[in-house]
């Protein structure tokens, strides 16, 4: 019988994402302004082109705007687990695609244990990586090493990569209080 079970988990925008909207929108609006200046003064015949530029940094603004909008989706399908990054709902980025199996460490974020590993990519899939249900999966990517990856999954998840999950780490997590 197959295993398919998935998950969609917003990520909460924090002031840094807000900052960065209202930065980029002070700044397009600036040079918007000047690019319609510069060429009130210098060259009215390129009136139309101004027009364009502040439509260009209007857009710009937009698409920044929307790309602090992420979400994670979080997959499991037999042996194996997908981890895609939503962005504005309209684009769709793969973050992490292991076999389970191959899971190394499975524990909280704010476990010591973390301290002591070497490792080389961190990968952030989670709605805010301060919270308590926020756990840590490390595993060797052929490409980078050592891969940490940043997830907040619910039971029906757990209970999907459990079959699939070692033994030393099932004992960790469910039996080790």
């Amino acid at each position: 019988m197959d295993i398919f079970v998935e998950q969609l988990v917003k990520k909460k925008r924090k002031a840094v994402d807000y900052a960065t909207v209202a930065l980029v929108i002070m700044i397009g609006l600036i040079l918007a302004g000047l690019s319609v200046l510069l060429v009130i003064m210098f060259a009215p015949f390129m009136l139309i082109l101004s027009f364009i530029v502040v439509f260009a940094f209007i857009y710009l603004a937009i698409f920044v705007a929307q790309g602090t909008n992420l979400e994670f989706e979080y997959a499991v399908t037999n042996d194996f687990l997908v981890i895609d990054k939503i962005i504005a709902k309209k684009r769709r980025k793969n973050l992490v695609d292991i076999k389970i199996s191959t899971i190394e460490n499975f524990c909280k974020f704010t476990d010591p244990k973390l301290q002591s590993i070497k490792i080389n990519k961190n990968v952030y899939a989670c709605e805010d990586y301060n919270n308590d249900d926020t756990y840590v999966i490390t595993y060797r990517d052929p490409k980078f090493g050592t891969k940490a990856v940043a997830f907040t999954p619910n039971d029906e998840i757990f209970k999907a990569m459990r079959p699939y999950l070692r033994r030393e780490i099932i004992t960790e997590l469910y039996y080790k209080k």
